[in-house]
């Protein structure tokens, strides 16, 4: 996925890449603003640990993302707007030793063992961007973390891979270019929290494809 992101980002450079209320970033500055937190994640002691993503969504949450598998990390998506104990305990149990923030130069986080960067360099443009030289993470290999709500107990980790992102991705967009429109069934898919999988659903009715009730669906295939 980095190695597609920097290809687009040479390609089009100057496309609209993300869009958010009150923020917009073409592929060249998306591009940049990764290169500027991966070299940041890896001035830090390197291990193989996961990273936690605690961040609204926006600009800098997918900043932040690709950031960390460009640096060979496996990103841990949690909720912004979660209670602080419940993401503590989610990202102990995932074993991270860093966590994303909105803010912050560095230190050690209210997370015991867990030292707390700031995205804000990300999008300076005075620090150099400077892209990774090392191989990408594999496809096949973990990419992110995602948790369960945890409604039946404590939440449960699910680990996904580019590949797995990549399929879904690559699904949509072949339905839509041979004039077809996705289908999504609203009970079937989720997210890190209600709210995300709200906005994303949101999006992809807005964008991509039809999201429906399981009922309507199995009534729409004559079930």
């Amino acid at each position: 996925m980095i190695a597609m992101l920097e290809a687009v980002a040479i390609a089009n450079p100057d496309a609209v890449a993300v869009e958010s209320p009150g923020e917009c970033l073409t592929y060249r500055a998306l591009w940049h603003a990764v290169c500027r937190l991966r070299s940041k994640i890896e001035s830090v002691e390197a291990t193989d640990l996961p990273v936690a993503v605690l961040l609204p969504v926006g600009a800098a949450y997918v900043v932040a993302i690709f950031a960390v598998l460009a640096a060979r990390r496996i990103c841990l998506l949690l909720d912004h707007g979660y209670p602080d104990d419940r993401n503590a305990a989610i990202a102990a149990a995932a074993g991270v030793d860093m966590v994303l923030t909105p803010l912050g130069t560095g230190g050690e986080f209210a997370w015991p063992g867990v030292v707390r960067l700031g995205t804000d360099d990300a999008f300076d443009i005075a620090i150099p961007a400077i892209p990774p030289t090392h191989a990408p993470l594999a496809l096949d290999e973990p990419a992110y973390i995602l948790c369960t709500s945890g409604s039946t107990g404590l939440p449960k980790s699910i680990v996904h891979s580019q590949r797995t992102l990549l399929h879904w991705v690559r699904t949509v967009v072949d339905a839509m270019q041979h004039g077809l429109s996705p289908i999504v069934p609203r009970e079937c898919v989720g997210d890190r929290s209600s709210r995300a999988h709200e906005q994303a659903l949101s999006d992809i009715e807005g964008r991509y494809g039809d999201v429906r009730s399981v009922e309507e669906v199995i009534a729409a295939l004559g079930g």
